[in-house]
């Protein structure tokens, strides 16, 4: 897979061990095979390309032996973590049949029909369930307009105040939850919120998140 000309079972993916501080991150530095890099953002594609045309069996070593760490500053002089194995930052999923495997932080798992089963299964009790609200549908993307979570959040803002009661769309601003709001200023905490109160002036409505 890693020396084909394509990508389409692999994605990035935050190590654990990164999450906390990922989103802080100005810049990178990448070593791989012997090259060295410092994006300002990981690019999927630069990190494949590196390894693509070493020997067959030597590509996966190759990414294990790399590391990539994360920086505050665009130098690359405040590191905010050590450097991770470069194969961390990546997952892989490859479908045989029925069965899945997926290789993530190094570690390959499978999934099997019977847990899919489950999955699904789940999902569909979930949705069967009544809401409490009634939202607007989705719709497809129309030739001259593309409808993406801004065009949504404007739909249920546009909807009259009786067929929404309670809601309140954030959209991208930064709103307070009861985990904070985020301190990098690059994405909401939710896009939609429902918001219940208890008793008059008895504490802050509750948010509950719907992203």
């Amino acid at each position: 897979m890693l020396g084909e000309g394509e990508a389409n079972h692999m994605a990035l993916a935050v190590p654990s061990e990164c999450r906390d501080r990922f989103e802080f991150a100005e810049s990178f530095t990448v070593t791989i095979a012997g090259s060295s890099w410092q994006p300002a953002e990981l690019d999927l594609e630069e990190l494949v390309a590196v390894v693509r045309h070493r020997p067959q069996g030597s590509r996966l070593q190759a990414l294990r032996q790399g590391r990539i760490g994360m920086f505050a500053d665009t130098d690359g002089a405040e590191p905010i973590s050590r450097r991770v194995p470069a194969d961390h930052w990546l997952t892989v999923e490859v479908p045989d049949g029925i069965v899945h495997y997926f290789n993530w932080q190094g570690q390959w798992y499978e999934i099997g029909a019977e847990y899919l089963t489950v999955i699904e299964r789940r999902i569909t009790e979930l949705l069967a369930q009544p809401v409490s609200v009634s939202l607007p549908p989705w719709t497809r993307d129309e030739e001259h307009e593309k409808h993406d979570e801004g065009w949504y959040n404007r739909q249920i803002a546009a909807c009259p105040a009786d067929d929404v009661a309670g809601i309140r769309v954030i959209g991208n601003r930064i709103g307070t939850t009861s985990v904070g709001a985020d301190p990098s200023g690059r994405r909401p905490p939710c896009d939609v919120a429902l918001q219940r109160h208890s008793r008059p002036r008895s504490r802050p409505p509750t948010m509950v998140l719907c992203r």
